[in-house]
Order: structure tokens, then sequence, then C-alpha cells
């Protein structure tokens, strides 16, 4: 574990490299004019990432990879940020033991300024941008399947004979390794059977297999950079809005029942296996059925959308067996409502990475607040 927790610390100094460096890059770039600091995927997952950074600010809570490495050091029995090289050096001087209102100031000034030299650099500089403007690019299911890419075995929201295969030899392959994966891994993390972790990995690769026959419905794919470029601040303002209102709503409830009682298989295994089954599985073949619809408002009413929501909000039913109905109740009616949101941003994108993400940081902040 301590390897483990050791290749979490170098991805948290990676990161912070990546949010400083690329700072001084941008800045730079603009001065020198240099072209790959315009690029988009560069300036747009480092927008990204400052927000998230700038979400757990305003949280008060600690990024995820610092607990993670934490509880990774404390499974192996080492003392927090102690073990070989990679802990001395990288741990030691991300994690700095100085007041919270040292790092607020420079990080909201940080995301300002990012924020300020992508709409300079990127988002006013495409034409057609619908930041604030009406249109984009033509949603998926208006497209037209080129003839090279049709099958004539398939009817629409099926899968094809070929989609079949794949998922009958997925499950048998599943059936077959999973048991030998599992002794594996009770060597190497001992108490696997008895943690959560072994249930929701199980569940993981079982919404994975449903998803992989059928790639491109189910969202597992980047998407086409146009579509992302088109909607950029659109998506960045819908990514926001989730984890927003969990630290604005959750975090001021007097009882918050998930507080300190989810780890992380659930938040990072289980939320991506919900994001593959509901999002991904369920709505790709609801959206084959019926189409997308467009991509404005009108879309986020179309059938595909609300009852892959409703299904995943009713999923959250189940919890009433331990919470409190009343809070179920809301629960139930915040999925539901988040869902549909969510899927906004795989309509636009084409891809499940928006929502997924967001998913995955909304349930880390119910653990910690």
């Amino acid at each position: 574990m301590l390897v483990v927790a050791d290749l979490i610390a170098l991805l948290h100094g990676l990161f912070v490299v990546y949010i400083g460096g690329g700072v001084v890059a941008i800045l730079l770039g603009r001065w020198r004019n240099w072209a790959w600091t315009r690029a988009f995927w560069f300036r747009f997952t480092h927008l990204l990432i400052c927000t998230i950074v700038l979400l757990f600010e305003v949280a008060n809570q600690p990024c995820p990879l610092t607990v993670l490495e934490r509880q990774a050091r404390a499974a192996a029995g080492a003392t927090a940020y102690e073990g070989g090289f990679i802990a001395h050096y990288v741990s030691r001087t991300i994690h700095l033991d100085v007041p919270p209102w040292v790092l607020s100031g420079p990080t909201f000034l940080l995301a300002a300024v990012v924020l300020w030299r992508y709409w300079i650099d990127v988002s006013r500089a495409v034409p057609g941008n619908p930041a604030g403007q009406a249109g984009g690019p033509q949603s998926a299911s208006a497209r037209e399947t080129p003839e090279a890419e049709r099958d004539p075995t398939r009817t629409p929201g099926l899968p094809s004979r070929r989609g079949a295969i794949e998922y009958l030899l997925l499950v048998v392959l599943l059936a077959v390794v999973l048991p030998f994966a599992d002794l594996g891994l009770e060597r190497v993390l001992p108490g696997w059977h008895s943690s959560d972790a072994g249930i929701v990995a199980f569940f993981l690769v079982l919404c994975l297999a449903l998803c992989l026959p059928d790639r491109r419905a189910s969202g597992l794919r980047l998407g086409e950079t146009a579509r992302w470029r088109a909607k950029d601040l659109w998506i960045l303002f819908f990514w926001s809005i989730p984890p927003l209102a969990t630290i604005l709503v959750y975090g001021q409830l007097a009882d918050r029942p998930y507080h300190g009682k989810i780890d992380w298989p659930c938040w990072l295994l289980g939320s991506a296996a919900q994001e593959l089954l509901f999002f991904g599985f369920v709505y790709g073949r609801l959206a084959g059925y019926w189409g997308e619809g467009p991509e404005g408002w009108r879309g986020m009413l179309g059938r595909p959308v609300l009852l892959s929501a409703l299904l995943f909000a009713l999923w959250h039913v189940q919890n009433v067996r331990t919470l409190d109905p009343g809070y179920v109740a809301f629960q139930t009616v915040y999925a539901f409502l988040g869902a549909a949101w969510c899927l906004q941003m795989r309509r636009w994108t084409g891809s499940l990475l928006p929502g997924l993400t967001n998913h995955v940081v909304v349930n880390y902040l119910a653990s910690v607040l």
C-alpha cells in the first residue's frame, strides 16, 4: 500500500505542477505568441482543474487525493507522508502546514486569472461560440450516420448482432476471471471480502461490461472537440452547479447522514458504476429508441433524459432502510434534478466524462462535509 500512496502523491504533485506551470505557460505564451498554449484541451482541462480546486477551497475540504494518500499510508501502518523517496520529497512539498487563509486568497486569484485568459485567448476567439448565444453543432441524433457505419442487421436502440456477441463474451469472461481476480486481491488487500470495495468493484465491472458493446451510444469516449468547444463555458457552468449546491444545501443540514460514513470505494468506484449504468447504458439505449432531441433546454425534457433521471432517482429509494424517510425524499428529488442537469452535459459533448467526474466530486463532498 505504500507504493499506492507514493503513486497518489506523485499524481498529486503532477496536478500541482500542471496548475502552477500552466499559469506560467499561459502568460508566457501570450507574450511569446506560442500557439500550443491556446490549444483547447490544454486550456479547458486546466480551467476545469482550477475550478475543482476552487470548489474544495469554498467547501474548506481537503483534496480527494490527499484523503486517498492518507488512507493508503494508514492501511500500510505508516505515519502520514512518511515513506520512500516520493513520499519524502513530493508529499512534503504539496502538503503545506499553513493557515487556510494563506492559500485561499491565491487560489481565488489564480482561478480568476485562468478564467480571464481563457475567455480572451480561447472562448472569445472561436467564431460562433455559444457562450451566452444560441446555436452550436448539431446533436449526435441530428447527424446522419455515414453509410460505412451503418449495420443493416441493427434495430434502432438495440445492440447489433456483433454487439450481442461481444456482450455475451464479456459476461462469460466476467464470470470466469472475477473469481481468480478476487483471490488475488484478497492477498494484496487483506479484508477485501469484509469491505465494500469488493462489492462496488464487481458492480463497476458489470456496468462497464454492459456499456462496452456499444461504446458510442454509452458515451465511453471523449467526444468531438468541436462539440466541447462550442459549449465550453456552458459545460463549465453546468459542471460547477451540483458541487456548489452540495456545499450550500447539504453542507448546511443539521443531520448529514453521509458525513464520515462512506469511504473511497463508494464515492469513487460506486459513482463511476452508477454513471455507467444509468447515464451510459440506460440513457444510450433510450436515446437509441427515441433520439436525443434538440440540444437546448427542450431536450432536457425529452423522454430519454427524464426516464433515465427517474430511474437514477428511484435507485436511492432503497436508502429508506437506513436513513430517515424525510431525507430520502429530499435525496430522491435532488438526485432526479442532478441527473437531468448532468445528462445535458453528456448531450452536449457525447461523453460520460463531465457527469462522471461531477458525480465523484459531489459524493466525495457529501462524505466530508
